[in-house]
């Protein structure tokens, strides 16, 4: 009998400066889900919760601050096996960015390890989610992309 492969609903977000760099989320022992050393803010989608309902609760609790402008640039779908249930997962992921701004780079990192800014090109060889070179895909894209929305 075939493995069933649980579906995971998440909302992430890039918290990025004018010059491209990212804010990451240091991760071990249980925020770590698949080994990973390095992660977006952001998680689970409960219950009824839009995504943009679930992205504003989550950075709330993982960094105390008070989500208010931030856009949706995309989102995808993909599996991975999950290290701590040892099991394959479907990951779909709602992607937003915000402006970072002095108040978030001051926040206490309240779930995980700390954070830390990267460049893209430095994200793109740090130990993420399976998966998360989409996520940083998309965010280039949409950089690249003159017509893009502005930050609500």
């Amino acid at each position: 009998m075939p493995e069933k492969i649980h579906l995971r609903k998440v909302s992430v977000i890039i918290f990025y400066n004018k010059r491209g760099q990212i804010l990451l989320q240091a991760r071990s022992g249980d925020v770590s889900k698949s080994g990973e050393k390095w992660g977006f803010f952001g998680g689970g989608i409960d219950g009824d919760e839009t995504p943009e309902q679930a992205i504003i609760r989550e950075i709330k609790e993982e960094l105390n601050y008070n989500l208010k402008k931030f856009t949706k640039i995309g989102e995808y779908e993909n599996q991975y096996f999950n290290l701590k249930q040892k099991n394959h997962r479907k990951l779909f992921r709602t992607i937003f960015i915000a402006p970072l701004n002095q108040e978030i780079m001051n926040s206490k990192v309240i779930e995980g390890d700390g954070s830390k800014l990267f460049n893209i090109e430095e994200t793109k060889e740090l130990k993420l989610v399976p998966g998360d070179e989409k996520v940083i895909e998309i965010f280039e894209n949409y950089l690249k992309n003159p017509n893009r929305q502005k930050v609500l």
